[in-house]
């Protein structure tokens, strides 16, 4: 185990040990040879830009709460086109578009979700039998 100086060597003020190396309070001084256990906080899915994070809009109030997350992916060449690539609100695993839908994607635990799309505009996500 680290012990962390509590006092600075240049100035002898404390030792704040809250964020990624010991930094001086009263100096600005920063000790780069002891790390502290920085915590390293994980940014929401929501905030990302390669992610959308869609609500339910079927008519079911037991699934109102669960949000779909699809991740946004371009495919490279000539002309770069957008893939939406969704998740499974139920087990979390990757869904694959089915063959006759440009709507309607499972999981490979077969669950179904349908992307709901409103004037050429994704708006939200619902269950394959809520047409």
């Amino acid at each position: 185990m680290v012990t962390i100086n509590t006092r600075c060597p240049r100035c002898r003020g404390r030792i704040n040990t809250s964020r990624e190396y010991a930094e001086c309070i009263a100096c600005g001084y920063v000790d780069y040879q002891q790390e502290c256990d920085y915590p390293q906080i994980p940014r929401p899915e929501t905030f990302r830009a390669d992610v959308w994070v869609l609500p339910y809009k079927g008519k079911g109030d037991y699934l109102k709460d669960t949000r779909l997350v699809v991740d946004k992916v371009f495919s490279k060449g000539w002309s770069p086109t957008l893939e939406i690539r969704p998740r499974c609100p139920f087990c979390d695993m990757s869904m694959d578009k089915q063959k006759r839908s440009h709507v309607i994607y499972t999981c490979k635990q077969n669950h179904g979700v349908v992307i709901v799309i409103r004037e050429k505009e994704i708006i939200g996500w619902k269950l394959p039998y809520e047409r």
